[in-house]
């Protein structure tokens, strides 16, 4: 079994001899079994965001995808506080004596249906040594197309008052309105598990956590 990734498999595979008798015989590599598509066909999505410092401090939030689009592209969002400190000598402002905390918060979006082919290609013949890996970005127009146009579509959600990267949880707490089987207060036969019963929601996606709960 192997497993070492979209990198390092192919990679693997080229030092061991599996690859293209051409390629493997100019790098000084005994040809095991030819491979012609060996290290080709690499994919990589690209994406591309928007990131804004907002009004009011955000808890540090991973990916999480909040939308997918009918314009090609998946939209995530994410939070991160960082550290900002001024210039050591200010002529106008005097410099804090810690650094701010910021908070970023950055939309992205990634396109799907990629047409844009990459390759690998081995430098060395050392394991060690990292291969050159070519995506080819954009090459296709239609692949720029959707980029613009998922980049649009995070305009339009910035625009919007509809968007949350939070998940949004309560209504149906357990000890208000369920009790701690989940039987709705009152009509034991019923009972109520999705996010609705959560006092607390999971920092990730709480998909997992629910299925759980339904079990």
């Amino acid at each position: 079994m192997l497993s070492a990734g979209a990198i390092g498999s192919p990679q693997l595979l080229l030092l061991c001899g599996l690859g293209q008798r051409s390629y493997l015989s100019s790098m000084g590599i005994p040809v095991a079994y030819h491979l012609p598509y060996g290290g080709q066909y690499l994919y990589d999505n690209p994406r591309n965001g928007i990131s804004i410092v907002t009004p009011t401090p955000l808890e540090h939030s991973l990916i999480q995808v909040v939308g997918i689009s009918e314009v090609g592209a998946y939209l995530a969002a994410a939070s991160t506080v960082i550290p900002f400190a001024s210039p050591a000598r200010g002529v106008f402002i005097r410099t804090p004596s810690s650094p701010l905390y910021l908070t970023v918060a950055t939309l992205m979006e990634e396109i799907v249906g990629l047409l844009s082919i990459g390759s690998l290609r081995l430098v060395s013949t050392d394991v060690r040594v990292n291969p050159l890996v070519r995506v080819n970005y954009f090459s296709s127009p239609t692949g720029v197309e959707r980029c613009v146009n998922g980049t649009r579509k995070i305009w339009d959600v910035l625009r919007s008052r509809s968007i949350t990267i939070w998940h949004y949880h309560g209504g149906c707490v357990v000890g208000k309105v369920v009790d701690r089987d989940y039987h709705l207060i009152g009509v034991g036969a019923l009972r109520v598990v999705d996010g609705s019963t959560l006092t607390v929601s999971p920092g990730t996606n709480p998909q997992a956590t629910l299925m759980k709960l339904g079990r």
